[in-house]
């Protein structure tokens, strides 16, 4: 072989190495299952770019409110695997969308104890407002701005609303 061959090789190889689609920890995106899987603490609930984390109903009156504030189980069906959400006394089921899974839309699938205004009563008194669907629409979509195995940050496509979650 000669040297022009070899490096032409080494730079294509090269390029195709360096090249792939990453998050930012370096984990490619079909780790991106693996990652989210388990317990987040909410760091940062952001609302037109207003750390709005303490004014959250239930921030300061629910027990381990920002410690446990939402939980990603995997469920596996054969080779399929699903995404839910836990948050709290709600539950959503999550889809991962394009191919780099970068856009996670949730979908409440508990809608009992809501009142007409989309509160959850917590304790039938305190109303409870869905931070992951705040504009109760039918669905309510997020783009994966980081993910790692200990910190997810998620915008909303939608509107100003962001969150950084830890574990």
């Amino acid at each position: 072989m000669n040297i022009r061959l070899k490096y032409i090789l080494v730079t294509l190889l090269t390029v195709c190495l360096t090249t792939c689609k990453k998050y930012h920890d370096g984990g490619y995106h079909y780790n991106a299952f693996n990652h989210l899987e388990g317990q987040w603490k909410l760091k940062l609930y952001e609302v037109d770019r207003i750390d709005s984390t303490l004014l959250t109903q239930g921030a300061t009156t629910i027990p381990d409110y920002l410690e446990k504030f939402a939980y990603f189980p995997m469920m596996h069906n054969g080779k399929r695997r699903e995404i839910r959400l836990i948050n709290h006394h709600r539950h959503y089921e999550v889809t991962m969308g394009n191919k780099k899974r970068s856009i996670i839309s949730v979908t409440n699938i508990n809608n009992s104890n809501f009142d007409f205004s989309g509160c959850l009563l917590y304790n039938s008194q305190e109303c409870q407002r869905d931070v992951f669907n705040p504009t109760s629409d039918r669905y309510f979509n997020w783009k994966i701005d980081k993910l790692t195995k200990d910190e997810l940050i998620l915008v909303s496509l939608s509107y100003n609303y962001k969150l950084i979650l830890v574990k």
